[in-house]
């Protein structure tokens, strides 16, 4: 783990980068005609994905593991449900509600899911229901 704010505003570029180009290579690669999942949006959110992971990063203020545990947890999603596919119109929601899990279960204080859904910009009861 980082030990002083400059490390720690380095670690945080590299993992709001890094996480960010594998989300949208990811839903390059999606087909938006699998079927309706519930991490579906009704329309493809204005805030580009990089932009929507440095906003979680900061709000959420969980360690760099919780990053990648949720991508483990996305990619077990996936694998065990291949109807989940990541495109423009899931990867917002499907990777709020995995980092939500992780976080809940890596990091010694976590927030209330209130606060972890505001930060998501979602309501509290939707992200309850994805996670």
């Amino acid at each position: 783990e980082p030990r002083d704010r400059a490390e720690r505003q380095a670690c945080g570029t590299i993992i709001v980068r890094g996480f960010a180009a594998t989300l949208e290579e990811l839903a390059r690669g999606g087909d938006e005609r699998c079927l309706i999942t519930a991490f579906h949006s009704v329309r493809a959110p204005e805030e580009s994905i990089t932009e929507y992971i440095s906003h979680v990063h900061e709000g959420f203020r969980c360690s760099s593991q919780c990053f990648v545990l949720a991508l483990v947890y996305m990619d077990r999603a996936m694998k065990r449900h291949p109807e989940i596919a990541v495109d423009r119109l899931t990867c917002h929601r499907f990777f709020a509600s995995s980092l939500t899990l992780a976080a809940k279960f890596l990091d010694d204080s976590c927030a209330t899911n209130r606060i972890y859904a505001e930060v998501c910009g979602m309501p509290m009861r939707e992200l309850s229901e994805l996670e």
